[in-house]
């Protein structure tokens, strides 16, 4: 399930979130799925763990439909008060990325959520797990149900990562991996 395990802060965490937004403008091809007006998120989680350890979500939608729109995002099976630092209704330029962070406050809940945008927008929730000293545990970004036609994950050597993939749908879903290495060499399937 972890995509990143290891010892940072969460300064170093946010930096990495900016560089991956600044990467999600540069290019459309940084994004795991195609550009939807309605993205449904099969997990969400946010609070505290009781032992000082917390999880924390952060929604990530970026437009680049060529014009501006507005999104509602809604979070389901979360408590009644607000879990997210910033506004559920939103406007967004094209060419920009939203993001909005939960803030960790209280017991740990999770859910579901949709995103509903006026244009096809990309998306993806990355959700974290930290440490009571403050340092991430592991780290997991849920991308949203609607249909993914091509999906590329970066792999580090030493580094256990994990994808989860929601089928919302009653029939069957099928899924081929490859693994190829930098030159494109196929070294597994």
């Amino acid at each position: 399930m972890a995509i990143y395990q290891g010892r940072f802060k969460m300064k170093n965490l946010l930096l990495i979130l900016f560089a991956v937004g600044i990467a999600l403008l540069v290019s459309p091809f940084a994004n795991a799925q195609d550009a939807e007006t309605i993205h449904i998120f099969p997990q969400i989680a946010d609070g505290q763990v009781g032992d000082g350890t917390y999880f924390t979500s952060v929604l990530m939608v970026t437009n680049l439909s060529g014009l501006d729109t507005s999104c509602s995002f809604t979070p389901l099976g979360l408590a009644s008060r607000p879990r997210f630092r910033f506004p559920n209704d939103f406007s967004l330029r094209n060419g920009f990325t939203y993001t909005n962070p939960t803030q960790a406050i209280g017991p740990l809940v999770s859910g579901t959520a949709s995103l509903n945008c006026g244009q096809p927008v990309h998306a993806s929730l990355m959700y974290t797990f930290v440490g009571a000293n403050g340092h991430a545990i592991g780290a997991a970004t849920v991308f949203s149900a609607p249909p993914m036609h091509y999906a590329r994950f970066n792999s580090f050597a030493g580094v256990r990562a994990g994808v989860a993939i929601p089928n919302v749908f009653s029939s069957t879903l099928t899924i081929s991996v490859k693994y190829v290495d930098q030159s494109g060499t196929l070294l597994a399937r």
